[in-house]
């Protein structure tokens, strides 16, 4: 039995390593690229939404209500909003979008200084036009509240943003419209 601790102690040094010598980290080989490892800039899923790149004046029956700003982010998987309202402490807020390569759709994010904040994760898409789906517990406690919440393009370069809710299944009916310039 000493004479194999012995010979397994040596097999070390007859294969040329010294007790003191570090030995080298071994390393998967990378694994291949799949298509969720792909950059996001080159897949036009994830540029369908640079029509609202910029920052924008948003109007409210024809009188400024707030400034929005839209960039890319993370080599173009999503899109970062700015909200700034012209009445301070008035709903300022942050968006998030990107498109969903496993779900194959958008998902947008929404939170403002106000404690809202809203998840979208159905979408109906046509070109430079996105109208987001969800359903939430109704703001009252009871029931619940549906809304379909839209930017889409006009053909003047400005962009309508529209939300319509239904409360409890009701019929949906307008929350507001808004119309965004672009800023020069």
């Amino acid at each position: 039995m000493r004479a194999l601790l012995t010979a397994c102690a040596m097999l070390p040094l007859s294969l040329g390593y010294s007790a003191t010598a570090q030995v080298p980290a071994l390393q998967a080989p990378a694994p291949p690229p799949t298509p969720a490892a792909q950059p996001c800039a080159p897949d036009p899923m994830f540029s369908q939404f640079d029509y609202l790149l910029g920052v924008w004046d948003v109007l409210s029956a024809g009188r400024k209500t707030a400034q929005v700003a839209w960039e890319k982010a993370l080599s173009g998987c999503g899109l970062t909003e700015r909200w700034v309202s012209v009445t301070p402490g008035s709903g300022d807020g942050l968006g998030l979008m990107t498109y969903s390569r496993l779900r194959r759709s958008p998902t947008y994010y929404w939170i403002s200084d106000t404690g809202g904040n809203t998840i979208y994760t159905i979408a109906e898409v046509k070109p430079n036009d996105i109208t987001f789906l969800t359903e939430a517990p109704h703001p009252s406690g009871t029931g619940t509240r549906a809304r379909r919440f839209q930017l889409a393009l006009q053909a003047d370069g400005t962009i309508l943003e529209k939300s319509v809710a239904s409360d409890n299944g009701g019929p949906f009916q307008p929350e507001f419209t808004l119309l965004w310039i672009r800023r020069k």
